[in-house]
């Protein structure tokens, strides 16, 4: 049943670009993108606080741009996490990993430039993130993944 789920899954992920990408997407790529989105986080938590710190205070987003981090960092480590699971939740791992790329990167860019508009592009990432945690919670992975609380008696 779990893996019925995640092809009829992939079969809609196809209808979009960069679908062959998504499709060849494995364990090992998923790490490698989830560490390299790791490493930005502090990366820009970092800039954030010392290089870009006259940029955001002018601009009046400091909290803007710690939103992003506060965000960006945690859900990097859970991508990671993911993706080193057996089975790979493919559909779990790309709705996080656009979630985090939208939500944060809007924020970034916002943070930045101080174009509002870009405030309205941002819940699209925090749905996908709510979206992947939901799934999380109610997917079949979680069966495989963890072992179970029952006893036998």
């Amino acid at each position: 049943m779990f893996e019925d789920q995640f092809q009829t899954q992939n079969y809609a992920l196809r209808a979009f670009p960069g679908a062959a990408m998504i499709d060849s997407m494995d364990s090992r790529s998923a790490f490698r993108i989830s560490s390299i989105l790791g490493l930005l986080a502090i990366a820009l938590g970092a800039f954030g606080a010392h290089g870009l710190e006259k940029t955001l205070v002018a601009n009046e987003t400091v909290d803007i741009w710690e939103t992003a981090v506060s965000y960006h960092l945690p859900h990097a480590i859970l991508l990671a996490i993911l993706a080193l699971s057996r089975p790979f939740p493919k559909a779990i791992w790309i709705s996080m990993t656009l979630g985090v790329l939208i939500f944060s990167g809007t924020l970034y860019v916002l943070a930045l430039t101080n174009i509002k508009w870009l405030g309205a592009i941002t819940p699209i990432g925090g749905t996908l993130m709510m979206v992947a945690w939901g799934m999380l919670a109610f997917s079949g992975w979680v069966k495989k993944a963890l072992p179970s609380e029952d006893k036998e008696t």
